[in-house]
């Protein structure tokens, strides 16, 4: 049920965000955006995953919004586990409006996550963490945090701390 509610609370999002984002007077975008925002809310009893695992000690340790931490962590996370999981994304592209329900799992993965980064460029959130204050000294510790968040330990395909460190590399 959880998986349901994520993927229509991703089609609300990829029509409600942008008009939300261009005018916050509409309010069926940002009505829209409340019940998205209740879906996810729902969905992650299932749990978050290694994303979030990476969000949590950007807002600690860098003072990053936890919502800006997540978009930003967002494509390199998806990559990571799409690399080890082909087909992973294939549902989330469905519910983005693509048409990959024919193509290669791998093709599939490649079209949702290029669709979300150019979905999250064009709300400002294309950046590296360091352009949002991040700050590189803090590698170490921020994987070190980010291995003790409970997040990743259901994330879709295994993370080891060597693999924090590598997306908060990929992300700084």
């Amino acid at each position: 049920m959880c998986d349901g509610i994520a993927l229509e609370g991703i089609r609300l999002i990829i029509d409600a965000l942008p008009r939300a984002f261009r005018d916050g007077a509409d309010l069926d975008a940002r009505g829209r955006m409340l019940v998205a925002a209740a879906m996810g809310a729902v969905a992650f009893q299932k749990d978050l995953g290694v994303v979030h695992s990476l969000a949590h000690p950007l807002s600690t340790l860098c003072g990053l919004h936890h919502g800006t931490a997540n978009a930003l962590c967002l494509v390199a996370g998806m990559k990571f586990c799409a690399a080890r999981r082909p087909g992973l994304y294939r549902r989330v592209g469905l519910a983005c409006g693509l048409d990959v329900l024919r193509c290669s799992d791998v093709e599939a993965d490649a079209q949702t996550i290029a669709f979300l980064a150019r979905f999250l460029a064009d709300l400002g959130l294309a950046g590296r963490l360091r352009d949002f204050g991040a700050n590189p000294d803090l590698l170490d510790a921020l994987a070190a945090q980010a291995w003790d968040d409970p997040c990743h330990r259901t994330n879709a395909v295994p993370v080891t701390l060597d693999d924090l460190r590598n997306l908060y590399r990929e992300v700084l």
